[in-house]
């Protein structure tokens, strides 16, 4: 007969089962497709039958807990987030359940602001037929970052009469700290393992320069260290060691003493010496036969001595018409430290006195050259490299002459204060330059135009000042040029703050006669009136006009009866300035009026000159480069009706 057989099953899961694990309620069907009919189900040749699987699991979850059991603080404060592990689980069932119970709570976490301690933790593993696993060790949380010690390096010890003297760790201790541990349970020692090793002896045989390890240990075992160095002396010759000294001088070339001046010792690991008020320095105790070098360095205070006359100084030099007269004074010049006097060293002193800058950004604030060194060529001081340090090898015997003249960088005058007792500033003598403002009054919104004036004086050559304001009352938007000065001569770097700086020179000397030097242009935030907001600051620059002669004149400070300037012809501010190719001269005329631009160089010869019938407002002028000469400096002036306004132009290769 025919026979052709189909088998299948189907199985329905029973979790509840006790005492197994679980049920499997299997059906078999079997089909013999020779017989069955399925529009008839009683014609037989399907049978069915139901199989019953019962799974017995006695055998517990494996959990493994090997992983690290601390958890070490980095950050500076002294607790952290933790978050437990999770275990390394096997087991026949599929699907587990973990139940955490511990010190910081329950489940995983993460847990905040732990602080440090030891924590039990249990995990108890469980699976489906009811097998359980538990898991128990205990977490350390940990301090472990590094103390951080703070030491004093340097520190000089003597000989006492005993031939020895005592350092203990202690002397060096200058506020060492730590995240989780007191100031005071810290460990100093000079070892890191050995706490009690916290005095060491030092005997004539460790005369000289000694370097040693101060370690910092906290609770938690961490330690840190920094190298020191104590210098051991023997200045009552308790050893009997011959010991030689080098002593000098460090004046200026105008013989002024320089003090403060630290003269550092290699070869010698000492710390430096400074020069007293006299620029006197003595340095003893240098054991014989040894290679020194001494090196001088002072950086404070790099405007002591420069003024705007330094900037005055420093452009006749590199045009020729008064050459500098020393070495020393062209060194001084030196201001970018390239070896050469450009224009870019009248640059970077003019930032420094407009307090645009804090320093020189390639330079130091003083320099130093061996005074016995003579230059080949005095009128070019880097054609020879000169010495700025002393050389001694071998030295054998003592040193009395080791002296230095000492260059003020930018100080073209000789008047920088070398010490204490030397004076601070120009000497002033003469008519003082007198700056006077118009005491105007405005509202809230209004555009505050305010022309600072020059009384009579003759041959003015330079002038330097700040101006104080209040910026929460007036907003300072630009500078108005007025009598040959150009943007470059004013600071506007520290506007916000309320300052404002001023330095102008000029290598033909004028007249002042109650004309306009400048106007500052501002808008008002809040009523008010001039002289309650605006004033000379005498402490962020020193308030200083010059005659042709270089002599300093004071500058004084006055207020005028306010007028109505808002109806006179303006010669704006000359953009680019300096200029190469083409620049643009601007005007605002409040009325329909005549207008005259001549252009004159230094010996004051006309070099270009425009007229023309201008309507009110505001005109532009554009004058290409090659309309003048060559590249110098230039004088622009506007004559308008009966008002004549000057710029200064710079044209550049």
């Amino acid at each position: 007969p025919c026979s052709l057989i189909g088998i299948n099953y189907e199985d329905q899961f029973f979790d509840v089962a006790s005492p197994a694990c679980f049920k499997i309620v299997r059906t078999w069907r079997v089909l013999d497709w020779c017989q069955y009919d399925s529009n008839d189900p009683d014609s037989g040749g399907l049978w069915e039958y139901q199989q019953t699987i019962k799974v017995v699991d006695n055998t517990p979850p494996e959990v493994e807990c090997d992983f690290s059991p601390f958890v070490k603080l980095t950050e500076p404060f002294c607790y952290d987030t933790v978050t437990l592990p999770y275990p390394m689980i096997t087991d026949c069932s599929p699907e587990v359940e973990v139940f955490v119970q511990s010190d910081l709570g329950q489940g995983f976490g993460p847990f905040l602001e732990v602080p440090l301690g030891a924590y039990d933790v249990s995990y108890t593993v469980v699976d489906n037929c009811g097998n359980s696993t538990i898991c128990e060790f205990t977490l350390q949380v940990l301090d472990g970052k590094k103390p951080s010690p703070v030491c004093v390096n340097g520190i000089v010890a003597e000989v006492m009469q005993t031939g020895m003297v005592p350092i203990w760790v202690s002397m060096f201790e200058a506020g060492s700290f730590d995240n989780c541990t007191a100031s005071e349970d810290l460990i100093r020692s000079f070892s890191q393992y050995d706490y009690t090793d916290t005095v060491r002896f030092y005997t004539c045989d460790e005369i000289g320069p000694n370097t040693l390890e101060f370690w910092v240990t906290d609770e938690a075992g961490n330690a840190d260290f920094c190298e020191i160095t104590i210098f051991i002396q023997d200045n009552m010759n308790v050893c009997n060691l011959d010991l030689l000294s080098v002593a000098g001088l460090v004046q200026t070339e105008e013989i002024e003493g320089v003090a403060g001046v630290e003269v550092n010792v290699s070869g010698n690991q000492a710390p430096p010496y400074l020069t007293l008020a006299d620029g006197v320095y003595a340095i003893s105790n240098l054991p014989p036969g040894g290679d020194y070098t001494l090196v001088p360095s002072k950086t404070d205070d790099p405007v002591n001595g420069v003024t705007t006359y330094d900037l005055a100084l420093l452009t006749k030099h590199i045009l020729g018409v008064q050459p500098l007269d020393s070495p020393y004074k062209i060194i001084a010049a030196d201001v970018n430290h390239s070896e050469t006097i450009t224009t870019l060293d009248v640059v970077e002193l003019r930032k420094l006195i407009l307090l645009l800058v804090d320093d020189f950004p390639n330079n130091t604030s003083w320099r130093f050259v061996d005074a016995a060194f003579i230059f080949p060529d005095p009128a070019d001081p880097f054609a020879t490299p000169f010495p700025e340090v002393l050389n001694f090898n071998n030295l054998s015997a003592d040193v009395s002459n080791a002296d230095f003249v000492a260059v003020k960088v930018g100080d073209l005058n000789g008047n920088a204060q070398a010490n204490a007792s030397a004076s601070a500033e120009d000497r002033q003598s003469g008519t003082p330059l007198l700056l006077t403002a118009p005491d105007l009054s405005w509202r809230a919104g209004e555009t505050v135009i305010v022309p600072l004036r020059g009384g009579e004086l003759q041959e003015l050559s330079a002038y330097q000042f700040a101006l104080r304001f209040d910026p929460a009352v007036l907003w300072l938007q630009e500078v108005l040029p007025g009598q040959r000065s150009a943007a470059e001569d004013f600071g506007l770097a520290r506007a916000d703050e309320g300052l404002f700086t001023a330095s102008w020179f000029d290598l033909a000397p004028f007249n002042v006669q109650e004309a306009d030097l400048f106007r500052l242009r501002f808008t008002a935030l809040q009523d008010g009136r001039l002289s309650d907001l605006l004033r000379l600051d005498r402490t962020a620059m020193p308030a200083l006009g010059y005659a042709g002669s270089g002599m300093a004149r004071e500058v004084e400070w006055h207020f005028s009866a306010a007028t109505d300037e808002s109806e006179q012809p303006l010669l704006l501010p000359v953009r680019p300035n300096p200029f190469r190719d083409q620049l643009e001269l601007q005007f605002l005329l409040p009325a329909p009026m005549p207008v005259s631009l001549t252009i004159t160089d230094l010996s004051g010869k006309v070099v270009w000159q425009w007229r023309g019938e201008q309507a009110a407002g505001h005109h532009r002028i554009a004058l290409s480069g090659d309309e003048l000469p060559d590249a110098g400096i230039y004088f622009c002036r506007m004559e308008a009706g009966e008002v004549s306004n000057v710029q200064r132009l710079v044209r550049i290769k």
